[in-house]
């Protein structure tokens, strides 16, 4: 017992599929990534601690310097 399938019915098939692997390597592009350094006095190049880091144009991400200037 097979129904040959019609095209009405492929069609919302293939833009479904269509959809999903268009849009599924945007999932992946959203991963965040590892920012590390040190942060320095300009004058005197000392490390300074607790100095609160933020991403440019994000500034809900970031981090706090620890006693050696590093931020993770």
């Amino acid at each position: 017992m097979t129904r040959k399938l019609r095209k009405r019915d492929v069609i919302p098939l293939l833009v479904t599929v269509f959809l999903l692997v268009a849009l599924l390597p945007m999932a992946s592009l959203a991963q965040s990534r590892r920012v590390t350094g040190k942060i320095t006095a300009s004058g005197n190049s000392e490390a300074l601690q607790g100095v609160n880091v933020l991403l440019k144009g994000n500034s809900r991400k970031g981090a706090i310097t620890d006693n050696q200037g590093g931020s993770r």
